[in-house]
C-alpha cells in the first residue's frame, strides 16, 4: 500500500497546514473527522479521501491525497485540479457551480482541498427504493444537463466520427478479455450478429459530423453527487479526462453503467430489460443533445451499443437464455 493510503489524521492535518503556509494561504485549522475511502487502481495513481471540518464546525471539506511520485502521476493530479477550478466557474440549473470549490491544490505534495458536497451519489439515488420512475428520469435529465455543460465548458468541435477506429478498439477489447468472458461472448449469437453488423456499419458512418470534446472517461453514477432534495447535480473525479474523443462516449458510459446498480431502471436482476434501456437512452439523448437527429443520433446510439456489448459480456449469465439479452438487437434496429 502506498504512503498516500497510510497517513494518520494527524499526518493529514500537518500536511495540509504546511502546504497552505507554503502557498501563503490562510491557515486551514481543520479537524480531520474520518477517512472516507482509499482508491488504488493500476490505470491511475492511488488516492485517499478524508472528511474535515473547520474548528467552528461551519465549513466542511474534502481532502484528497494523490500519489505524485512521478511526472505522469503529477500530470494526473494537475489535470483534475485544473478541471475542478475551470468547471467551478460554470453554473448549471439554479446558478449552482458544476463542481465543488477548490481551496488548495499542491501538485508537489499531491494535496487537493475542496468543499465537501452534502448529498448522495447518483448511484445511490437511482437505487433508492422510494424513487419513482418519474424521479429517476428527472435525475437522468439532470445528469444529461451536467454532461452537456461539461462538454460546452471544455469546447466542442465537429469532425468525422471515425467509427472504424472505435470498432477496432472494440475488437481489441474483446481479444483482451479472459477466455471465460470471450467464450460467453462468442456463444451468444445475438451479440455476435450485433458485432458483425457494427463492422459493416462503421465505414459508412466514418464521414458523419460528430461532436468531439473533452472526454470525462469516468462519467458514472458514482461520480455525480445529487443534493439531498434531488435538485442539484455536481460532478467529481476528473483525473482520467482526455481530449479528442466523441462526446457521445461519455453519454454511452453513463447509460450503460447505470444498469450496474441494479435499480430495475434498466435491468431487473440479471434479465435485460431492453425497453427500459431504450427509455434511458431517449431521456439522456433528448436532454444531452436535443437538436441531434439523423446520422448523428444514430452515431450516439452506436456508441451506446459499443459499450453495451463490452459490458454485457462481464455480467452475462450462461444459464440465462440468450433471448433475455436482446439489447444489441434492439439497438441495431435503430440503425
Amino acid at each position: 500500500m502506498s504512503k498516500v493510503t497510510r497517513m494518520s489524521k494527524e499526518d493529514v492535518r500537518a500536511h495540509v497546514l504546511r502546504s497552505a503556509q507554503e502557498q501563503n494561504l490562510h491557515p486551514f485549522d481543520l479537524q480531520i473527522t474520518r477517512k472516507v475511502r482509499v482508491h488504488s487502481h493500476t490505470s491511475h495513481p492511488a488516492t485517499a479521501h478524508y472528511h474535515a471540518r473547520s474548528q467552528d464546525g461551519s465549513e466542511e471539506y474534502c481532502i484528497k491525497f494523490f500519489d505524485t511520485s512521478t511526472e505522469e502521476k503529477r500530470m494526473f493530479f494537475q489535470r483534475e485540479a485544473r478541471l475542478l477550478e475551470q468547471l467551478n466557474q460554470r453554473t448549471i440549473g439554479n446558478s449552482v457551480a458544476m463542481t465543488p470549490a477548490v481551496h488548495l491544490a499542491d501538485a508537489q505534495s499531491g494535496i487537493l482541498v475542496m468543499d465537501w458536497l452534502n448529498g448522495f451519489s447518483m448511484k445511490s439515488s437511482l437505487a433508492a427504493a422510494n424513487y419513482s420512475a418519474g424521479r429517476r428520469n428527472r435525475l437522468l435529465r439532470l445528469s444529461a444537463q451536467w454532461l452537456r455543460q461539461f462538454h460546452e465548458a471544455s469546447g466542442i468541435e465537429k469532425k468525422p466520427a471515425n467509427a472504424s477506429a472505435i470498432f477496432e478498439n472494440l475488437q481489441v477489447s474483446i481479444q483482451e478479455m479472459s477466455d471465460h468472458q470471450r467464450d460467453l461472448l462468442m456463444s451468444d449469437d445475438i451479440i455476435n450478429r450485433a458485432i458483425e453488423r457494427l463492422g459493416q456499419l462503421a465505414p459508412a458512418m466514418d464521414e458523419l459530423s460528430v461532436e468531439w470534446s473533452l472526454h470525462h472517461r469516468d462519467f458514472t453514477p458514482s461520480n455525480l453527487i445529487v443534493s439531498h432534495k434531488g435538485s442539484v447535480v455536481r460532478g467529481i473525479d476528473f483525473g482520467k479526462a482526455s481530449r479528442n474523443a466523441p462526446a457521445s462516449l461519455d453519454l454511452a458510459t453513463f447509460i450503460v453503467r447505470a444498469h450496474d446498480i441494479g435499480t430495475g431502471l434498466v435491468f431487473t436482476g440479471v434479465s435485460a430489460d431492453a425497453s427500459r434501456l431504450s427509455g434511458t437512452i431517449e431521456v439522456m439523448l433528448n436532454e444531452h443533445s436535443p437538436q441531434l437527429s439523423g446520422g448523428d443520433r444514430n452515431w450516439v446510439t452506436w456508441c451506446v451499443l459499443h459499450w453495451a456489448v463490452y459490458r454485457i459480456v462481464v455480467y452475462y449469465k450462461a444459464s440465462k437464455p440468450a433471448a433475455n439479452w436482446n439489447i444489441p438487437g434492439r439497438l441495431i434496429s435503430h440503425l
